[in-house]
């Protein structure tokens, strides 16, 4: 079992290929959205 943390590290990696603390609110958002699509 992935913990949020890690979970959101490599969406955002996956997507806007940055680190999750560097992202704009906006692409954190967008992150944290589809971490709860799937969770």
């Amino acid at each position: 079992m992935c913990t949020k943390s890690y979970t959101l590290l490599k969406i955002s990696w996956r997507i806007f290929d940055k680190h999750y603390t560097k992202l704009n609110d906006e692409q954190k958002s967008k992150v944290l959205d589809i971490y709860y699509d799937f969770y």
